[in-house]
């Protein structure tokens, strides 16, 4: 068996199978050309519920490897589980970003290919596309998160209710920015400098990069140490990815459009501007050990949400015992979570 086979054996032993969706092209942007790679379990018995999962950087939908199983096991075969790569992640396409002769972007189409609102609307299709319930469930970790929260603004009716892990919402992260913030999300600023810096920075240290980025606040978890939390193996599928110039510029613009200058940023105020909130059941897992309980703890975080939320469940929002990678380090507390919040196993 191939490295690559041997990483996703946990996924296929429980009976998920991969798939490859082309996503439609949207009248505004027709040259669009994107397959989504993700990883589906389809039960034996018509499925009751589609669940998604999402996950951060500078990672893929590896980071459900521990979860996954445990939420077959524990749903007994009512959920369809869809566990994709986001566009410019993992074996997920990484789409041209086109520039002119000075690097800018070549129109707006070019500039807002890695916003979180083409990614929403990559999973609201992706679901369609494998035979998803209109209305699903979503657990989404990091940048996956933001996804998951404009899908919900843009999609309201496609989303039952959703369980986030370790962010607060962007537009308020960035308005409170001080000093700690800058040294802890060091990326944030690094990232969005212009084309071509930082992809080049990337690109002549790719394993150093991932090596600093996985090893950023890992405390605490079940899985606590650095070779545990993020087996060898894995780190080297995310290093792999990272030493291809198109997917290090997927990450610098999926960062760039969500810092100020950017459109992700634009898209959220407008949709403050407007009133507009989550409307669906809304939880929030952080780490104890990470950089939004350091920030921000219990109140603030939970104040940022409430503004951002109709249905927020305070009750069920907190910290749990571990550092930023919930998934990997926590997976039981992450299974024991969906399952509560979403009730999945109710007929």
């Amino acid at each position: 068996m191939s490295t690559t086979n041997s990483l996703y054996a946990p996924f296929h032993d429980v009976g998920f199978k991969a798939h490859d969706v082309k996503i439609p092209s949207p009248a505004h942007d027709p040259t669009l050309d994107l397959t989504i790679h993700a990883l589906v379990f389809e039960p034996e018995s018509p499925a009751q519920h589609t669940l998604l999962l999402l996950h951060g950087h500078p990672q893929s939908n590896l980071i459900w490897l521990r979860a996954a199983p445990k939420l077959v096991a524990e749903l007994k075969g009512t959920t369809r589980i869809i566990i994709p790569d986001l566009r410019g992640h993992g074996k997920s396409t990484a789409v041209s970003v086109e520039r002119d002769e000075k690097g800018q972007y070549k129109d707006e189409v070019a500039r807002g290919r890695y916003t979180k609102r083409e990614m929403a609307r990559d999973m609201v299709e992706l679901v369609k596309a494998v035979g998803g319930h209109e209305k699903f469930y979503i657990l989404a970790h990091d940048r996956g998160a933001r996804v998951a929260h404009r899908l919900s603004l843009d999609y309201p009716e496609s989303v039952h209710s959703l369980l986030i892990l370790d962010i607060a919402p962007t537009v308020d992260v960035y308005l409170n920015t001080d000093l700690r913030f800058a040294l802890y999300y060091w990326h944030w600023f690094f990232l969005v400098q212009p084309h071509p810096i930082p992809e080049q920075m990337i690109l002549g240290a790719p394993q150093a990069y991932i090596k600093k980025m996985t090893v950023m606040n890992q405390k605490g978890g079940v899985h606590g140490g650095e070779e545990e939390v993020h087996p060898k193996e894995i780190l080297e599928s995310y290093t792999k990815t990272l030493q291809d110039p198109a997917y290090v510029e997927a990450t610098c613009e999926d960062y760039r459009q969500s810092s100020p200058l950017g459109l992700d940023f634009e898209h959220d105020k407008e949709s403050r501007a407007k009133g507009q909130k989550v409307q669906a059941p809304f939880r929030v897992l952080w780490g104890a050990n990470g950089i939004v309980e350091n920030l921000y703890g219990r109140e603030k975080q939970l104040a940022f949400w409430r503004g951002c939320c109709e249905r927020l469940d305070e009750e069920g929002s907190k910290a749990v015992p571990s550092g930023h990678y919930i998934p990997e380090e926590l997976p039981d507390t992450v299974v024991e979570s969906a399952l509560d919040f979403f009730k999945l196993t109710l007929k």
